[in-house]
């Protein structure tokens, strides 16, 4: 509130990640709807972040992004996740608050980015309500920025992003 009385805004981070059991995907899904309610209406807290491996597991987003076949149990964790994703972005354009999905593990980003422009699609159509997140220190994302943008401006939709620096670099740098 104070800082609100200077005009400056905030953005709830709910950084909850990595979490392995259904249960806690559930938890961190309902978490997130309910920071979003409590932002709606105040005009300093215009967005919230959150990450993918909050609501499913990083397993599924590794088989993803390597384009495995998935088993039938696999599949419907991916069903899953779209689900928990889809009533967070849903709460996010009803209550007109800007929802930040942060980029997480170069070894699971592609289906985060692809999970975050279908999301784009479905709820950017009057506004950007769904925004992608873009960590440039990793050489090939801003083809990726470009080539979503290009997706975005093709569907007829806004396209949201956010730049970052980076925050997984260390570990990146240790993986390579």
């Amino acid at each position: 509130n104070k800082l609100a009385q200077f005009h400056i805004g905030a953005v709830i981070a709910y950084g909850v990640e990595g979490k392995e059991l259904e249960g806690e995907f559930g938890r961190t899904k309902n978490e997130l709807i309910h920071i979003i309610q409590f932002a709606s209406g105040k005009k300093n807290i215009p967005f919230i972040s959150s990450k993918v491996t909050g609501v499913t597991s990083f397993a599924l987003l590794e088989k993803l992004n390597a384009k495995a076949t998935l088993t039938a149990e696999e599949e419907k964790e991916k069903t899953k996740l779209y689900a928990r994703m889809d009533q967070i972005a849903a709460a996010a354009a009803q209550n007109h608050i800007g929802l930040f999905i942060d980029a997480e593990e170069s070894w699971i980003q592609d289906p985060i980015d692809e999970l975050a422009l279908q999301m784009m699609e479905k709820y950017n159509k009057e506004k950007a309500t769904v925004f992608n997140t873009y960590q440039l220190y990793n050489t090939q994302k801003l083809e990726h920025l470009k080539r979503d943008h290009i997706r975005c401006v093709n569907k007829n939709v806004f396209f949201g992003s956010k730049m970052v620096r980076g925050a997984y670099m260390d570990k990146e740098r240790a993986r390579a």
